[in-house]
């Protein structure tokens, strides 16, 4: 499971069943186990952007987080997720995963249930599309978005609720403070589809939402819209990229939009692919070279150098199209891929020698590359795959979050999946 150079490993990997916590309900229900169990919703078919972790602060030693989920039209919490308390951070490999055939890697059932508790606060009419977390390491202060089929948005505030919280609310570090609605413009007029949102990187306040069937995007600031942006074609990924600027997947088109600038000259960089954009990532935390941006174009991914928009490797080992990417925190030459089937494979990049599950199909290119890129064919990097694992359905949440697991282990990534049975998926990396 990983190459020594990269120090990619995997620790574990869990599945638990989701069941629905009433806000009055008492402890001993808790307890029991008490609760209606949860299904996904169908949504977008290419989207797994239904789920958001970040640190939680509720003094536990540092190995928790705070989990949240959408499903249909309600936005969750996720209280007693499994590894919160550690108990999947220790084990073997017989305790941690089991290996199946062809190198897949198959969850161990948790024995207990992942309780969601209701966030009032999130009132939607329709079925949510995305969710996204903006958090603050030096205090304990989140935001947490969610936007439905239609682009309407709901933002709510977290802050440190203490530690002491019983009954269902358990786990739970951080409570709502406030929060606020936004529409976008002709919300009800226009045909429900995808949607999805991006939290601004210094201002949370500030969110982009971006909706599929109307093509465009609205900016809004606080519940107040400030203005909307007319993309070219319809948005299948949005992710917030830099300081105002934010990274659109437009069908088989990526765009870069900078919102410090006019109407007319918005849209700062255009770049042509061949195949639909399902899905990005942008990774900051200590990449290689500056900033990085991770695409789903196809069945393949491609890693782009975001300051010259080079495509500086491409896999195309996927079974089917990948719906979901994100960076490993504490790897920054790892990431994570969903892909439609319900597999997960975590792939690792550089120039290291070990290529043993490489792909080598390099002949088609996926874009339209700038004329100065075929003399970066020295320093091209390649994958690897560190371990594949396998679901019981097609994802519709994925994310991921670094955490202080043990003394013996400093670097721990978890990376949480939804999955559209009802399976909340906890993979220690």
């Amino acid at each position: 499971e990983g190459s020594g150079g990269s120090g990619v490993r995997l620790r574990a990997f869990t599945r638990q069943s989701l069941r629905v916590v009433d806000d009055d309900a008492g402890d001993a229900n808790s307890a029991a186990g008490a609760g209606a169990p949860v299904r996904g919703t169908s949504g977008a078919f290419w989207a797994a952007t239904r789920c958001a972790v970040g640190p939680s602060n509720s003094g536990g030693g540092g190995v928790g987080c705070s989990a949240y989920v959408a499903t249909g039209k309600a936005v969750y919490a996720v209280a007693d997720l499994h590894g919160d308390d550690g108990t999947d951070l220790g084990g073997g490999s017989q305790q941690g995963y089991i290996l199946g055939k062809e190198g897949v890697t198959l969850p161990v059932e948790s024995p207990r249930a992942a309780s969601l508790v209701p966030l009032r606060a999130f009132a939607h009419r329709h079925e949510v599309q995305s969710v996204a977390l903006w958090d603050e390491a030096a205090s304990a202060r989140q935001f947490l978005a969610s936007v439905d089929s239609t682009g309407s948005l709901c933002v709510c505030e977290f802050q440190g609720g203490g530690s002491g919280a019983e009954g269902p609310r358990r786990g739970l570090g951080l409570a709502p403070q406030r929060s606020y609605q936004g529409l976008p413009a002709s919300c009800a007029a226009m045909e429900a589809g995808w949607a999805g949102v991006a939290l601004g990187r210094s201002q949370p306040t500030k969110a982009v939402v971006a909706r599929h069937f109307p093509k465009d995007l609205n900016v809004f600031d606080g519940d107040l819209r400030a203005r909307t942006i007319r993309t070219i074609q319809n948005p299948t990924a949005i992710r917030v990229f830099d300081e105002e600027t934010y990274l659109v997947a437009e069908t088989n088109k990526l765009a870069l939009y900078d919102l410090r600038v006019g109407e007319r000259e918005v849209c700062v960089q255009y770049l042509q692919l061949n195949e639909m954009v399902a899905c990005l990532a942008v990774g900051t935390e200590g990449m290689p070279g500056g900033l990085q941006v991770a695409s789903g174009v196809g069945r393949t991914v491609a890693l782009w150098d975001a300051r010259k928009w080079n495509i500086l490797k491409r896999f195309s080992g996927l079974r089917q199209e990948p719906c979901g990417l994100t960076f490993l925190k504490s790897k920054p030459e790892a990431l994570c891929v969903a892909s439609m089937n319900g597999e997960i494979n975590i792939l690792g990049y550089g120039n290291a020698a070990s290529t043993a599950n490489t792909s080598h199909s390099e002949e088609r290119p996926l874009a339209q590359a700038p004329p100065q890129s075929h003399q970066r064919q020295r320093g091209k990097k390649k994958f690897h795959v560190h371990a594949s694992l396998r679901g019981d359905s097609r994802w519709i949440g994925l994310c991921t979050q670094h955490a202080q697991a043990a003394a013996s282990w400093p670097k721990t990534d978890r990376c949480i999946c939804l999955g559209a049975s009802g399976g909340l998926y906890t993979i220690t990396i």
